[in-house]
């Protein structure tokens, strides 16, 4: 997906209240490529769990938590990085059973 102004992220890097995972709102695209495709930095507001935003920059976007992981394991330091939110697809509606009718 191509990160634009406006959209929610998951973060992790930040601590607040035992998580290091939050959801920030991106504010600054640094480029015009997908994260598969290309590295693409972009400007967020993190909202850290029980704390005020937090304004963090050049955070680096991956299509997933997984490849935000692997990346993060490579580093010998921390370094905010942000996914894009897991879908989860609503219930299905429970249609009534003829046989009562």
């Amino acid at each position: 997906m191509k990160p634009t102004i406006g959209r929610i992220i998951i973060t992790k890097g930040v601590e607040s209240n035992g998580s290091r995972v939050h959801p920030a709102i991106i504010n600054r695209v640094w480029s015009d490529a997908e994260p598969s495709d290309a590295c693409v930095l972009v400007n967020c507001t993190v909202f850290p769990d029980c704390a005020a935003p937090v304004s963090q920059g050049s955070i680096r976007m991956f299509e997933s938590e997984d490849l935000a992981d692997a990346f993060q394991a490579t580093l010998s330091h921390t370094q905010v990085v942000g996914f894009w939110p897991t879908i989860v697809a609503p219930p299905k509606a429970h249609k009534p059973d003829d046989e009562g009718i």
